[in-house]
């Protein structure tokens, strides 16, 4: 653990250390802890490390201060929600013809942004995804979350929701029974020996995945075919809450 970061030049950074920056990071004290950031995310292990951020690295002086705008917060998130919306739009365009509503092309955005496809090559995620931008970039998708389930919840009316309660309940209890079977049926052969997780835990785990279904993406989709305010709609919406309480 590092327990003083105002002579970093002089510490040797373990594989598996507490990065901790101070308010004010001189540029090459910034590039050591850059070094140890990327030695750490190179080892494969199951271990914790915690960063630190430095609240005073917002925004940059310019590039004509000699300043990467890359290592600041603002310009670098600036770059993630223009990347992520230019990609987005991309599958919206491709999927168009099918019909399919736009959260099935974020979620395709976020699988080709993500570690499954070009997250895999390190350049481009230390670059653009750094660890140290994951909890600016969380915070507003959440934000951004509340304020649209907010907007979705002025336009639904609770009475109704409520008197669909008995039908909500056992649509939601049988779209969650056969799915959490099939999971757990084939949770007994997608099981490595190597596994760390316990046979029980495994089938919690893809049981649960394969039942549920997330409130968020039902909504949005409800309301860009504009069927919210429908039986359908209030029935799904509360059928969603149903299985969301239990998971």
């Amino acid at each position: 653990m590092i327990r003083n970061t105002t002579n970093i030049e002089s510490i040797s950074f373990p594989t598996y250390a507490y990065v901790c920056a101070p308010a004010y990071v001189p540029e090459q004290t910034f590039q050591t802890i850059q070094v140890a950031e990327k030695k750490m995310a190179e080892e494969n292990s199951t271990e914790t490390s915690i960063i630190c951020y430095a609240p005073s690295m917002i925004t940059t002086n310019g590039v004509w201060q000699g300043d990467n705008p890359l290592d600041f917060s603002l310009p670098l998130f600036v770059l993630q929600l223009t990347l992520v919306v230019v990609v987005t739009r991309f599958f919206v365009f491709v999927l168009k013809p099918f019909r399919q509503p736009r959260v099935i092309s974020e979620i395709l955005g976020g699988i080709v942004l993500g570690p499954s496809v070009l997250g895999r090559y390190d350049k481009f995620a230390n670059t653009i995804f750094p660890r140290r931008s994951v909890m600016v970039l969380e915070t507003m998708a959440n934000v951004g979350l509340l304020y649209f389930l907010f907007l979705v919840g002025v336009e639904m009316d609770i009475m109704v929701v409520r008197k669909t309660g008995k039908r909500a309940l056992t649509i939601a209890l049988g779209g969650m029974v056969l799915p959490f079977v099939i999971g757990a049926a084939f949770s007994f052969s997608m099981q490595r020996s190597e596994d760390h997780l316990g046979q029980g835990t495994y089938i919690l785990f893809l049981g649960v995945a394969l039942s549920v279904t997330a409130f968020p993406v039902l909504a949005r989709i409800l309301a860009e075919l504009k069927l919210i305010n429908t039986e359908i709609g209030r029935i799904s919406m509360s059928a969603a809450l149903v299985n969301d309480m239990f998971a």
